[in-house]
C-alpha cells in the first residue's frame, strides 16, 4: 500500500523530530480513513505540531492526493480500536515512567485556632463574651524523587495543570 508506506515514511521522521512523542496508527476500510493518534496530548496541542500538521498535509496532498487523514490525541471522542501500527520517540515516556507515581498529594491537614473575643451588646450596654474559631486548611504537593532523566520533560500532566523540569526547577504551565 503506497499511502501507508509514505505515512510511515513520514512518521518515522516525524518522531527524530518530536523525540518525546508515540504514534499509532489505524486505517479504516469502511471509512477510508488513516488515523494517527499523537501522545501526549500537550504535544498535539502545541504550536511546533501544528507547524509540522501544516506542512505535513502540503506534502501529503501532493505524494497521496486521495487519501483521507485525520490526526487525533488523547482527547478524542473517537479513537483508534485497533493499532496498525505504532512508533515513538527515544525520549517518549509512558505513564508508568514519569514522576507522577513520585509526586505525592498530602492530604488536607486542618490548624483550627480558638480564641475568647468580646463585643459590647449597646442595649444592656454589657459585655457579651464569644468563641472564635479560625480553620485554615492546607493541601501541598511533595516531590519524593528527580533524576536527570526528567529534566526538561513533562512530569506531571492530569488534563489541567502541566508541569515540567526546567534548569532544576519546576513549574505550572
Amino acid at each position: 500500500m503506497v499511502a501507508f508506506d509514505y505515512l510511515k515514511e513520514q512518521l518515522t521522521e516525524f518522531v527524530k523530530t518530536f523525540k518525546n512523542v508515540k504514534v499509532n496508527y489505524e486505517y479504516d476500510q469502511l471509512a477510508n480513513l488513516h488515523t494517527i493518534e499523537v501522545l501526549p496530548q500537550v504535544v498535539f496541542d502545541s504550536a511546533e505540531f501544528a507547524i509540522w500538521e501544516c506542512d505535513f498535509f502540503e506534502r501529503a496532498y501532493g505524494a497521496i492526493p486521495y487519501e483521507d487523514i485525520s490526526f487525533i490525541s488523547e482527547d478524542a471522542y473517537v479513537g483508534i480500536e485497533h493499532i496498525d501500527w505504532s512508533i515513538q520517540g527515544s525520549e517518549y515516556a509512558q505513564g508508568d515512567l514519569m514522576l507522577d507515581e513520585h509526586i505525592t498529594i498530602n492530604e488536607s491537614s486542618e490548624d483550627l485556632d480558638t480564641y475568647k473575643d468580646n463585643s459590647v451588646d449597646f442595649n444592656t450596654m454589657s459585655p457579651e463574651f464569644y468563641d472564635t474559631y479560625t480553620a485554615v486548611e492546607i493541601e501541598s504537593l511533595d516531590l519524593d524523587y528527580t533524576s536527570n532523566e526528567y529534566k526538561d520533560k513533562i512530569v506531571l500532566n492530569n488534563k489541567e495543570i502541566v508541569m515540567s523540569f526546567d534548569d532544576s526547577l519546576l513549574q505550572a504551565a
